[in-house]
């Protein structure tokens, strides 16, 4: 059985983590989150930490663009 956890930022599926053995395996479900498409993480918490650094990163890019 796989051991599957969906990733949420703000209420959003943004991806989710495949336990392999001793890491977690991302896998993205948005396109804000492209990057970290098959980066390894040590759990789950730490793929949602980086979920969420790089959507708020964009917010602000975003936001200096339309300023």
């Amino acid at each position: 059985m796989t051991d599957a956890r969906i990733i949420e930022i703000s209420g959003t599926a943004v991806g989710l983590v495949t336990r392999e053995k001793s890491h977690y395996l991302f896998h993205a479900a948005d396109p804000r989150v492209l990057p970290l498409e098959g980066r390894v993480f040590s759990s789950p918490q730490d793929a949602t930490r980086s979920a969420r650094q790089l959507v708020d990163m964009l917010k602000r890019d975003g936001a200096r663009r339309v300023a």
